[in-house]
């Protein structure tokens, strides 16, 4: 019972287990004490390296549906502790929908982001489509999303038959801690 508290109410348990099992200290991997991302670049590193390697399987698969990202986004959380939720979303002209899921204690809860927000409109969708590339969003808190305060790094996926055209863009969610945002 102890166990399960301390998992529903502190990330910070599921950062060190990662900084440790990666030969990290916290400090090393970027986290505070709280399990929050510091300003360390480490563990934010690593979680480019992830997600690029999440973004080549998303590329790679014939047909992305819903079913498929939702189980593999939930998977991908599985296997990364640190990292707080990860979304898919669907390029609009594609496909109006944006499977996301998130950590809530020792569960996982899945939403569509298009039923909250108009996902394209917000930073870490439309900076990625803007610039092409890959990029870290700035702190802030995501009110419709996985509610609490986060950085998202994000990634846009592109067609390579014929010409370029966007498939949609994969992210991934670090809890940041609220002395960070001073």
């Amino acid at each position: 019972m102890i166990i399960k508290k301390i998992l529903n109410n502190n990330y910070g348990v599921m950062f060190t287990v990662f900084c440790l099992s990666f030969g990290y200290s916290t400090a090393q991997a970027g986290t505070t004490e709280n399990g929050s991302a510091g300003s360390d670049t480490g563990l934010f590193k690593v979680v480019e390296k992830e997600l690029s390697s999440l973004a080549d399987e998303f590329l790679a698969e014939a047909t992305l549906n819903k079913k498929f990202v939702y189980f593999r986004l939930k998977k991908y959380l599985r296997a990364k502790p640190h990292i707080y939720g990860a979304a898919f979303a669907f390029a609009p002209e594609r496909k109006k929908s944006s499977p996301y899921v998130y950590r809530s204690g020792i569960k996982f809860v899945k939403k569509d982001l298009n039923d909250s927000y108009e996902y394209e409109s917000h930073d870490w969708y439309a900076s990625p489509v803007k610039h092409g590339q890959a990029v870290w969003s700035d702190p802030y808190f995501d009110e419709g999303g996985g509610e609490a305060w986060m950085k998202t790094y994000s990634i846009p996926l592109y067609s390579d038959k014929g010409k370029k055209m966007l498939i949609g863009v994969i992210t991934s969610d670090v809890l940041i801690a609220p002395e960070q945002l001073k």
